[in-house]
């Protein structure tokens, strides 16, 4: 606390925005700061001290919860149809949740990439809306640009069928706003996506502008995970520049790097098999090893239900789907359910290297393979055409 008004830590926030969105005297303002993430400004000579800020703040409300013992039920999902399963990341799941609430009359919130290339969360009440939020997008998504937090509570006041997709920390937020705000969300659905971290906006439109700098022309499309180029389990960008379909690889490394991440995704306090959701989904991967006869080259989707609403919810898709229920253990069992990016000691010398020398040298340093790892690339790719692996060496 600082003068009796909620403090900002950046360890300890996510931007969603429930702060800003839950003052009555517009006393909160999210602002972004030097790394590109959105963090609460507050006005205290506006502010009241009636502490709806502190009641809204998934992250200050939430304790970790590390428990493995107990884990939800798990399902592997495909979609039925092959055209969904296609467009899909991975098995479909979030196109087969949104069907059942839109057509029950019910509007779907999700994160869409704009033709500028900002990533944000919107509101669809159609197929048309929905599938623009259909595809892996791995950059932070501002929920603040709409008001979705605020559009989520009208509809639920209008006694709307409301699906909320987001990460676990934005369903988190929306969840302790309404409830702060006092909100029925009987028929609020949250459906959180297994999360690796949230990547920089800021380092995404520099990286976007040095593609259309290195092709010589605007990016008309841009795919960060193309299933149609190298399959369900390939990590293959792409950008079409000029109607040509390029393909790239410089933003999966600097995501997977982990120091372009906001700094709550080092504290993820959501971490855990058991969410605040009422449904987890993300991509099924181990499902190889643990359930061969279900892999699809595809897609599959991993479902986890949380609640007895989620329950409701997953029974209305059986229809559409197959499904394969399977503890969720061994190779099913992903890190990213339940521990939070590692800190990086490098975290400071990589921004340092981006207000240096802009994107450019940030690729050059962090996202360019040097001889060592292509020989070593290139050894695995031997050892791997002739039967062996590193295990049985």
């Amino acid at each position: 606390m600082l003068n009796g008004v909620m403090s900002i830590n950046k360890n300890q926030c996510c931007g969603c925005g429930a702060c800003e969105s839950i003052c009555p005297k517009d006393a909160i303002t999210l602002k972004v700061d030097e790394e590109g993430f959105y963090y609460p400004s507050i006005d205290e000579e506006k502010c009241v001290l009636c502490n709806l800020c502190k009641e809204s703040c998934g992250f200050l409300n939430k304790e970790v919860d590390n428990n493995l013992d107990i884990k939800p039920p798990c399902f592997l999902l495909k979609h039925k149809d092959e055209n969904v399963l296609k467009e899909s990341r991975s098995g479909g799941a979030f196109v087969a949740f949104s069907d059942v609430v839109l057509k029950n009359g019910g509007v779907v919130y999700g994160c869409i990439m704009d033709e500028d290339f900002n990533v944000l969360h919107t509101r669809a009440e159609d197929e048309t809306g929905r599938n623009k939020m259909c595809k892996s997008k791995y950059v932070k998504s501002d929920t603040k640009y709409q008001k979705i937090f605020k559009q989520v509570e009208k509809d639920l006041e209008e006694n709307r069928m409301v699906l909320f997709s987001g990460t676990a920390c934005q369903a988190g937020g929306l969840v302790s706003y309404l409830k702060a705000k006092k909100v029925n969300i009987s028929n609020l659905f949250t459906l959180d996506i297994i999360c690796h971290g949230c990547p920089s906006p800021k380092i995404f439109k520099s990286y976007i502008r040095y593609l259309e700098k290195k092709f010589k022309g605007k990016i008309s499309d841009y795919e960060f995970r193309d299933k149609s180029m190298a399959g369900w389990e390939g990590n293959v960008e792409t950008a079409v520049v000029g109607g040509k379909k390029r393909k790239i690889h410089y933003w999966n490394k600097l995501f997977l790097s982990d120091l372009a991440l906001m700094p709550a995704c080092y504290n993820c306090k959501y971490k855990s098999v058991n969410r605040i959701s009422d449904i987890t989904i993300g991509d099924a991967w181990g499902v190889k090893k643990a359930a061969p006869g279900f892999y699809d080259k595809n897609g599959v989707s991993i479902c986890l239900i949380h609640t007895e609403k989620g329950k409701k919810l997953f029974d209305l898709i059986k229809e559409s789907c197959f499904i394969l229920e399977h503890p969720l253990c061994g190779p099913l069992l992903q890190k990213h359910l339940y521990q939070s990016a590692k800190p990086q000691k490098s975290r400071e010398e990589f921004w340092e290297t981006y207000y240096d020398g802009g994107i450019e040298k940030l690729i050059k340093k962090y996202a360019t393979d040097n001889l060592l790892s292509k020989a070593k690339k290139k050894m695995k790719n031997i050892l791997k055409k002739i039967g062996l692996s590193r295990k049985g060496k």
